[in-house]
């Protein structure tokens, strides 16, 4: 037993029924694939179609799509968001932090500010006082025990020198000091500066002690006087004539130098405090850039989600018919019916073809039913039955069903449906079969009232009826205007009226291709609507002339006579002058032909009955 291929599990796929398929390739074929737009747009309009519930199921797929496509993202952008914020919380942790430190630690601005910020203690102070001069921290040890010496000498000179003097004043020889000169205010020199009251007015004493036993205060001393030999012997000196003259002198020039060093600190600390405040103000002002950073990239985060929602919201709410219209393209696209490019559509030769058969079936319902009867099967049987593809609808009723599930299952494995072309049919073999050539006039006279339209549906309508006789026939579409051309059925139906009317090359041609057929059967059917009136010669056209035309026509008759069992009809489309019918009348009478008056119209009845006639049954 044959198993078929299981496809429970594929989803049922959607495509128009039968008649709504009918009807779409007959308006793809008569108006190109832009008559697709127009057809969906009629068929939604009814409420049963299959095309207005396939646009309800869109609706409801399209808003759950929605829906979860929102959430989805919603939370990327979400995401996205929170990092970039993450980022930029680091960015303005680590903005320029090292730099700022930095420059903050080698400014020493936190040192520089005032004395009254820094509260520092007494020994600080006297170090302060001994860094006064550059020179004061150069003093060796020996220099130091030199000094020792020296002071000892000079106290020791100092109390004799001012023994004499004392005496010399006793002895009325000499004259005191005024009252009030000799010892300075007390705290004079730390009222000088109000950070270095209370409790600070002890480090007077520290000070008076340093004059009088610090070398390092000595050298400073002896700086500030002069320097060298001069400035030591100018400090002994008055250090011995009046110690109490000499501190004075020793505190106001202290006092001097410190309100010196306090201004200049004061004028780098403010320079300091400057330099402070720009490297707040850079920083603050590269924080607000970072912020400004920030905040463009967040608004251009909410732009892109606004933008991608809403693309994404129109590619899922792209008009209905849009996307209809793309799975019947892709539908037809698999059957063979078009080729797509993009999005441009063509129409394929296998639409042609099923549309042939659409025709065909339309204009057998025209003519009666006595003709349209032998169009079941033709040739001689034999009571030997074979499968083969259905090539007509009507030829439904001997399907082999086993081998066209088979067949559609196999080519179209996504699918529940059989398609028309994997429909196979019992067929009986025929004995015979025949050979047609079906020439058409495709002249710039057929452009009017629709004739070239007309011929070419006829064309299609007998090829469908040829190829349904008898698998085996052979039919041959030759299309004249000034040349001739033998095509397939893509190409007459693409084919425009231009030019004049060949019908001498038109039946050359029809003879080279009947003349080694091996068919029983040879049949030429010529359609036109005019006299000949060009001709060829020397592998040239000419046109306009019709004497040699008609001759040319004559002559290329005659050689279609010599081809046995060949038969010829010739059908007018909408005569107007009687010499029409007398040139074809000439030509017909050449091939012992029929002649058929028509219009438009009736074009492809007129032609399916004759066929009927001549066949082989």
């Amino acid at each position: 037993m044959f198993e078929l291929p299981r496809c429970d599990d594929l989803d049922e796929d959607w495509f128009l029924t039968n008649d709504e398929k009918r009807e779409l390739i007959i308006e793809m074929a008569t108006k190109g694939t832009g008559a697709m737009d127009d057809y969906l747009k009629r068929v939604a309009k009814d409420k049963n179609s299959t095309v207005a519930k396939r646009i309800q199921k869109i609706r409801s797929d399209l808003e759950k799509q929605s829906q979860g496509f929102k959430k989805l993202l919603t939370d990327r952008y979400d995401r996205k968001r929170k990092n970039l914020s993450n980022t930029y919380k680091r960015i303005r942790e680590r903005s320029r932090r090292d730099e700022f430190e930095s420059s903050l630690s080698d400014s020493k601005i936190g040192n520089m500010i005032s004395l009254e910020d820094l509260g520092i203690e007494e020994d600080s102070l006297i170090d302060i006082l001994l860094d006064l001069d550059k020179y004061g921290r150069k003093v060796s040890r020996l220099g130091r025990l030199w000094f020792r010496i020296k002071e000892t000498f000079v106290k020791i000179f100092g109390a004799v020198f001012r023994f004499f003097a004392w005496l010399l004043i006793k002895l009325h020889i000499l004259h005191p000091v005024e009252p009030g000169h000799d010892m300075p205010p007390p705290y004079q020199f730390m009222l000088s500066f109000g950070a270095m009251r209370s409790p600070y007015a002890s480090v007077e004493s520290n000070l008076n002690e340093a004059i009088s036993s610090s070398p390092d205060m000595a050298q400073v001393i002896k700086n500030k006087m002069g320097g060298g030999m001069k400035g030591a012997l100018k400090a002994a000196w008055e250090k011995m004539l009046n110690p109490r003259r000499f501190k004075k002198r020793v505190q106001q020039m202290v006092a001097d130098e410190l309100k010196d060093k306090l201004k200049e600190t004061r004028e780098e600390s403010k320079k300091k405090k400057e330099e402070f405040e720009r490297l707040l103000e850079a920083e603050q002002k590269r924080q607000e850039e970072i912020q400004e950073e920030e905040s463009k990239k967040v608004r251009e985060l909410d732009d892109d989600e606004r933008e991608e929602m809403n693309r994404q919201y129109r590619e899922m709410s792209k008009s209905p018919l849009k996307k209809i219209k793309e799975e019947i393209s892709d539908e037809l696209e698999k059957m063979g019916l078009v080729e797509k490019d993009g999005d441009e559509i063509a129409i394929t030769s296998r639409l042609i073809d099923i549309f042939s058969e659409i025709v065909f079936s339309m204009e057998v319902k025209n003519i009666p039913s006595h003709y349209a009867s032998k169009f079941g099967g033709g040739g001689v049987s034999t009571g030997i039955y074979n499968t083969r593809r259905m090539r007509s609808l009507n030829e439904m009723s001997r399907m082999d069903i086993v081998r066209s599930m088979v067949e559609s299952r196999i080519n179209n494995p996504k699918s529940h449906h059989i398609y028309n072309e994997n429909i196979y049919i019992y067929d009986e073999e025929k004995g015979s079969w025949q050979h047609v050539v079906l020439a058409f006039d495709k002249s710039g006279s057929m452009a009017d009232n629709r004739k070239m339209e007309a011929a070419k549906r006829a064309v299609l309508a007998l090829y469908k009826a040829v190829k349904n006789s008898n698998v085996n026939n052979v039919i041959d579409l030759v299309s004249f205007d000034t040349s001739v051309n033998v095509m397939d059925l893509m190409e007459v139906w693409s084919s425009e009226p231009n030019g004049f009317t060949n019908t001498g090359e038109a039946l050359k041609v029809a003879g080279e291709l009947l003349r080694d057929s091996k068919t029983s059967k040879k049949n030429i059917y010529l359609i036109t609507d005019g006299l000949p009136e060009a001709y060829t010669a020397n592998g040239r056209e000419y046109a306009g002339d019709f004497e040699k035309s008609m001759e040319y026509a004559l002559t290329y008759a005659e050689e279609l006579k010599k081809i046995p069992t060949l038969k010829f009809t010739i059908i007018l489309l909408e005569v107007k002058d009687e010499k029409f019918i007398d040139a074809a009348k000439k030509i017909s009478k050449v091939l012992n032909g029929n002649i058929i008056l028509t219009n438009p119209k009736k074009l492809a009845s007129e032609l399916l009955i004759q066929y009927s006639k001549t066949r082989i049954v």
